[in-house]
């Protein structure tokens, strides 16, 4: 499991996993730089939980990267890969092991709820082959957030290793996130900006949706001048993230919550 700064969410998932008809047979948690005593908490509260504390915010990327690396150490079959803000149903682990007993090699995702959300790749619950991990690698750091899941999951262990995706209608998990249609962060504008160029101009290589993209960014930029607060600075570090995508310069950046320039 990976969480920053929700001490409140990462004990109810603790207590989520504790309640599991199947349980985990170990738990880790990455505390991705927390400063609100997540850490203290943890080691309190559920000390039969391996805490792997970070010196600072890696974002998901660099979070789940440590992770996955930490896991494999324990040479175990499966990883199941949990974000913080995203609570767990009791049969939640056993189905999907039902699942993956029944397709072996597969990647497994739960069925999130409620059901009028996108489903999609992400690391809401999701059972992943260790093999797989071993085999294709973990999660690139160097994108700090944004699209990580998509290199991992559609393009390094789909399109190029050939592993299934599958997503089971019988375990299933809430989706307590929402994203805000106005206050969007200038540092999240960045980073979906800069990895989503990568990606299309770098690893997928798809020149028209580069260049479709790239021009439906322009129109946003326009947008947030015009309509959000902060604009101004919105616009500035999404241009910035087009033209750190443009030439493949990947890396923290920006660093995350202030949005100031750390290179």
């Amino acid at each position: 499991m990976l969480t920053h700064n929700r001490v409140t969410e990462v004990v109810s998932r603790c207590h989520e996993l504790l309640r599991q008809t199947r349980p985990p047979d170990q738990v880790l948690i990455v505390d991705n730089g927390s400063r609100d005593g997540t850490a203290d908490t943890l080691r309190r509260e559920f000390p039969q939980f391996q805490l792997i504390g970070l010196s600072e915010n890696l974002g998901p990327a660099g979070g789940y990267a440590r992770g996955f690396i930490e896991a494999l150490a324990l040479k175990p079959d499966y990883v199941w890969a949990i974000d913080d803000d995203v609570r767990l149903t009791p049969r939640c682990l056993e189905q999907l092991l039902v699942e993956a007993s029944a397709h072996p090699g597969a990647v497994i995702f739960p069925e999130r709820l409620p059901k009028d959300r996108p489903q999609g790749v992400g690391w809401h619950g999701v059972l992943i082959p260790a093999l797989a991990i071993a085999r294709f690698g973990v999660p690139r750091a160097e994108f700090v957030w944004w699209m990580e899941d998509t290199e991992f999951f559609l393009y390094r262990l789909r399109h190029r290793g050939g592993v299934p995706l599958r997503f089971s209608q019988q375990a299933e998990v809430w989706n307590l996130s929402l994203r805000p249609r106005r206050g969007y962060p200038a540092w999240k504008l960045y980073y979906e900006t800069r990895n989503t160029v990568y990606y299309r101009l770098y690893v997928y290589r798809n020149l028209w949706r580069h260049l479709r993209n790239t021009l439906r960014m322009i129109g946003r930029l326009l947008l947030v001048l015009l309509r959000e607060e902060r604009g101004f600075e919105k616009a500035r570090l999404t241009l910035a993230g087009l033209w750190d995508g443009h030439w493949g310069r990947l890396g923290r950046r920006v660093e995350l919550e202030s949005g100031r320039r750390s290179a």
